[in-house]
């Protein structure tokens, strides 16, 4: 959230950060058949640890490199957030997609002559066919092949794949999916990525990358990544720890509204 220097920016990603730490570290009750609860405390642990990361690689100067995992987050954020809309459903097909790994796994074993067990392969297809069904690619009923599977979970009522950034629009934030493309420019090697590194001099170049505006918006989004995502924890399993997430926000808020009158 420029213009907050990357200094400013750490102070409250540092405390954001130690606050999730202490949720995600913590023993959280989740019965087996709450698949929205298994998918957000997975969700959450990951967030931190991308954000304990991309403080790492600010601290060392990977500015860019840190957006990428920023992206990242944006993305698992928005994956969760389009989940919780239908919990019942899409949460379920999250978890129902493993079968199929399982079965890939289960094949590429059996391709390079390990050892596998029937009854476990017999149990798996069971479940394949009566859980999974819904990821057989149009007009296949072969359950047993890997490839009658299609590559996503993140389906549609009508069958159709949900993309990334489709989920990331369906958020009320106008600001996400400009500021998720603007991450996507370093990890897809495109010009507006790499150009900002190059400074000619007559018929030679130099490679000289200014990134440190890339390192404040790494912990930016990583900050507004890790806040939505706890607060959705905080939200399911009734934890207490709204306010205390809301005043870290409120207060970044503000510094950056007073950086931004200055």
């Amino acid at each position: 959230m420029p213009p907050l220097t990357t200094d400013q920016v750490l102070t409250f990603t540092r405390e954001l950060l130690a606050a999730s730490q202490a949720v995600v570290r913590g023993q959280i009750r989740c019965p087996e058949s709450d698949h929205l609860g298994v998918m957000t405390i997975l969700f959450a642990a990951k967030q931190v640890g991308h954000f304990e990361t991309i403080h790492s690689l600010v601290g060392i100067g990977k500015n860019s490199d840190a957006t990428i995992l920023a992206r990242v987050m944006l993305e698992g954020m928005s994956v969760l957030f389009w989940a919780s809309n239908d919990p019942d459903d899409r949460a379920k097909k999250w978890r129902a997609y493993s079968l199929v790994f399982d079965l890939r796994l289960l094949r590429e074993r059996q391709q390079s002559g390990m050892a596998t067990s029937d009854d476990d392969e017999e149990a798996l297809l069971v479940r394949l066919e009566t859980e999974a069904s819904v990821f057989l690619k149009s007009g296949r009923t072969d359950h047993q092949n890997p490839e009658a599977y299609r590559s996503r979970w993140h389906l549609d009522q009508s069958g159709k794949a949900v993309s990334i950034s489709e989920m990331i629009a369906s958020i009320d934030d106008p600001n996400l999916l400009p500021l998720y493309d603007a991450l996507s420019n370093w990890i897809h090697w495109n010009v507006r990525g790499l150009a900002g590194g190059i400074q000619r001099e007559g018929d030679h170049v130099r490679i000289a990358w200014d990134d440190s505006r890339d390192g404040s918006w790494a912990l930016s989004a990583g900050f507004q990544a890790t806040l939505l995502t706890m607060r959705a924890l905080d939200r399911h399993f009734a934890m207490g720890q709204a306010q205390n997430f809301l005043n870290i926000r409120d207060r970044y808020v503000k510094a950056a509204v007073d950086a931004q009158a200055v």
